[in-house]
């Protein structure tokens, strides 16, 4: 015959094994820090590191420390229980059931041991599932707690069982745990286990060896800061270049580049003999110039005439303007080269662009 679901203890066998275990494991992650000291700057706050830990590898762990360990109780201790409980039914409108002493009881309780000396195991989380509920049916539940008065008085093991069944039956108090949140439970069990094993050897080598732990444990620590400051040192690098790795036009349309700007690159070209270049960046700072001053919009999908349409209203810019495109236009796209003192001249009629009224 199948057994009840109140006899069902498999679960929280387990649970209370593992919690014993991770208990043994805190000691031993512990145990450590203590020799460390004070030489990281984590390790100031080592009482953070170890509630970190806790929180991560056993989620239930502060559940777990609220609850009474897992005991055995006699028949009558079990009937002290359902006068409890029973006295709590009784009471309109009923208290706050977290308060009541006997839940903790009841959740901890894993077995009984009979008249006979025979003990049974038993899950009273039906029961106290049905305690907690937000509306408690109390007449479902004395009728399981009448039952159950019953059962652990009766001379042996399958008398108890027999006069259990029929209530056990009733939906209210079958308890399966769902396939999801069993399986749920497996997995992060394995992932907590797989983390222990892997831990494990290392927190033992530190109890061993102390000091030389202490030396890994600051040699991981300077490695980390290396490598993160090493990663902030190449997104740097990186913004910081990345203005010359864009054509001048992409730079100008993403904000990177302004007249000045561009006037200083053209000095550095025609310091370093690209006379090309240089002109190039001085025809773009005078456009800069001019957006700047709000005479035109630098778009360089405007070809240069295009740009001279746009400021034909003013006879005066319009002239200064064409000065400054017709040099570019012979050296940009006739390659014709300018000395030194034409150079100056064309740079002195690209910044006065700067100083144009309208």
């Amino acid at each position: 015959m199948r057994e009840p679901a109140l006899f069902r203890t498999t679960y929280l066998r387990l649970t209370y094994q593992q919690r014993a275990n991770s208990a043994d494991f805190l000691k031993r992650i512990i145990a450590i820090f203590p020799h460390v000291g004070y030489s990281l700057p984590l390790i100031r706050y080592r009482w953070a590191v170890w509630l970190i830990l806790c929180g991560l590898l056993f989620g239930n762990f502060k559940q777990a420390q609220a609850q009474t360990p897992p005991i055995q109780r006699t028949a009558n201790e079990i009937l002290l229980l359902i006068a409890q409980t029973q006295t709590w039914l009784a009471q309109s409108p009923l208290p706050d059931v977290q308060a009541q002493p006997f839940l903790a009881d009841w959740r901890a309780t894993r077995s009984v041991r009979l008249p006979d000396g025979t003990a049974l195991v038993v899950d009273f989380t039906p029961l106290v599932s049905a305690l907690t509920a937000v509306t408690p049916d109390s007449q479902a539940i004395q009728a399981y707690l009448e039952k159950l008065s019953q059962a652990v008085q009766q001379p042996s093991k399958a008398d108890a069982l027999n006069q259990l069944q029929e209530i056990l039956q009733k939906p209210e108090f079958t308890y399966y745990p769902s396939t999801d949140s069993q399986n749920g439970r497996e997995f992060w069990e394995r992932v907590a286990g797989f983390i222990s094993m892997i831990l494990h050897p290392f927190f033992e080598f530190g109890v061993r060896n102390p000091l030389l732990m202490r030396g890994l444990l600051i040699g991981l620590g300077i490695g980390v800061v290396v490598g993160v400051l090493s990663y902030v040192g190449y997104l740097l690098a990186k913004n910081s270049t990345t203005s010359t790795t864009l054509s001048p036009e992409e730079a100008i349309e993403r904000g990177l580049l302004s007249g000045v700007q561009a006037s200083q690159q053209a000095q550095t070209f025609m310091e370093a003999g690209d006379m090309r270049q240089a002109v190039r960046y001085l025809y773009l700072s005078a456009l800069l110039f001019l957006q700047e001053r709000d005479f035109l919009r630098f778009d360089r999908s405007l070809t240069n005439r295009e740009y001279l349409n746009l400021v034909r209203h003013s006879p005066e810019l319009f002239q200064r303007l064409s000065a400054v495109v017709s040099v570019f236009d012979r050296v940009w796209y006739g390659y014709e080269t300018l000395s030194n003192e034409d150079f100056a001249q064309y740079r002195q009629l690209a910044l006065a662009l700067r100083e144009q009224n309208a």
